[in-house]
């Protein structure tokens, strides 16, 4: 399976211009002797005043020195906002090694996905299961209004403030519907499986938990599937419930182990050009009965799989309406150790439905309401699969 590095939500550059060629001819009036050589002579007249102005400031402003990087930085963050697209954004080099930490599974915080909604403001996607926000009782959809006092007004804000070291508190004010109350969490040190299996030995089911769609998740999912069918099972549960994504590459390599040969999602892009990602057929775990589980922590590539499911009428979703990512981001590395998000595709399931913002609905809807004893959308599945196991 062809490999790349596209993902998808952690929410996931070509150089960007401001970035490059600062050292150029100044005059002493603060008037532009010239421009960089990587800014095309097509464009030198729109970017002249950019020019002019950097010079101006650098020359006349009341407070000096100016930090030229925050300069830059600003420049590319202004750029960007005005696309207007939330999940196109660039990223400093600390933000940077923090996300590439992230991938791998690894971080001290906690532990939570967060994400920025209009008119709501910085919400948690999902906690991490095992970690501390989970633990402190923070749900999907909580809106983050602040940390230690300090107002969160994006998810950089937020990260900013909550993440730290291990051992530490950090106290947040949160907004439930209508109720805002404060929590006292306590970080730690985050260790995030991207597979979790195990069978339901009382029921002869196999279950496979995936938290995310990280480096190393599809060879995980595949070593752990293999194990599971070796014990026969009467079905396969997959819970994406609270999985906020990731790398394209995982997703299309695990989907092909659960689906034959058949269209996984359809890319489109901005030039009108179009790439369709398939499954093969031959293996292993296309033919057991399959029931994947949902809710609105569920997005992007999370949503890619289940759609895909969904479409091929390879097996049923059981939970929630999910969170409705249907955009791709390529990421790039920048020649300051920064990185770029940029949009760069549409895409859709199997069928063409573009799920961005609407989410996907289960084929059987089953609330999960925190005052519920057990685990009311596992049962459910596993009634399905013990149906189906009966009907054979």
């Amino acid at each position: 399976m062809k490999q790349f590095s596209t993902v998808f939500l952690f929410i996931v550059y070509s150089t960007v211009v401001f970035a490059v060629g600062l050292v150029v001819g100044w005059g002493g009036s603060g008037v532009l002797n010239g421009f960089s050589a990587d800014t095309p002579s097509s464009l030198r007249a729109e970017f002249a005043p950019f020019w002019q102005v950097w010079s101006i400031v650098n020359d006349d402003y009341f407070e000096q020195p100016l930090d030229t990087g925050e300069l830059v930085e600003g420049a590319i963050e202004g750029m960007l906002a005005t696309l207007d697209d939330r999940n196109t954004r660039y990223l400093n080099p600390e933000e940077q090694a923090r996300d590439e930490a992230d991938m791998e599974g690894e971080f001290e915080g906690i532990g939570a996905r967060i994400d920025f909604r209009e008119d709501v403001g910085v919400i948690i996607v999902s906690p991490i299961v095992g970690s501390p926000a989970e633990a402190a009782g923070l749900r999907p959809e909580d809106v983050l209004l602040k940390a230690d006092g300090e107002p969160l007004e994006t998810v950089d804000e937020a990260i900013e403030l909550i993440r730290g070291e291990a051992d530490t508190d950090v106290l947040l004010t949160i907004q439930r519907g209508e109720e805002i109350f404060d929590v006292v969490v306590t970080r730690g040190l985050i260790l995030v499986p991207d597979v979790v299996a195990r069978m339901l030995e009382e029921e002869n089911i196999a279950y496979l938990q995936l938290t995310q769609f990280g480096n190393n998740s599809a060879d995980s999912f595949k070593e752990e599937l293999t194990n599971l069918l070796k014990q026969n099972p009467n079905g396969l549960i997959i819970d994406l419930r609270n999985n906020p994504g990731g790398l394209l590459s995982a997703v299309i390599d695990i989907a092909d182990e659960l689906l034959a040969e058949g269209v996984v999602l359809q890319e489109k892009f901005g030039n009108g050009n179009e790439q369709i990602y398939r499954s093969d057929s031959g293996d292993i775990g296309e033919s057991i009965p399959l029931v994947v589980l949902i809710n609105e922590g569920s997005a992007s590539a999370s949503e890619v799989l289940a759609g895909a499911v969904e479409a091929r009428d390879r097996g049923e979703l059981v939970g929630e309406l999910s969170f409705g990512k249907g955009t791709v981001q390529s990421v790039r590395t920048l020649s300051n150790g920064g990185g770029l998000r940029v949009t760069i595709a549409h895409w859709l399931m199997p069928d063409g439905e573009w799920i961005h913002e609407t989410g996907i609905e289960p084929d059987l809807l089953v609330p999960q309401e925190p005052t519920d004893e057990g685990d009311p959308q596992l049962d459910a599945a596993i009634e399905l699969l013990i149906g189906q196991a009966v009907g054979r």
